[in-house]
């Protein structure tokens, strides 16, 4: 019979030890990702849709909808 070397079982402790915390500290929902900015209107991309909000703040109001997945939001330089 093999004997199990103490530095493998102390490594499978502290393995399974952390991988519940790693698993854990994944974000659970997509990020806003590559603002794009015009006069006093943010547009972002959001969980495969583009968005658009005032840049003092205040409600978000979804651009897109449907299963495409939208990113890199650019203003046309005719509508500055």
């Amino acid at each position: 019979m093999k004997l199990i070397r103490p530095r493998f079982v102390i490594f499978a402790a502290l393995f399974s030890a952390l991988c519940p915390l790693v698993a854990a500290a994944q974000p659970s929902h997509p990020l806003l990702q590559r603002p794009t900015f015009n006069g006093n209107l943010i547009v972002f991309s959001y969980a495969g849709d583009l968005w658009t909000v005032d840049r003092n703040g205040g409600h978000a109001a979804r651009l897109t909808t449907g299963t495409g997945i939208e990113t890199d939001p650019v203003f046309s330089p005719m509508a500055a």
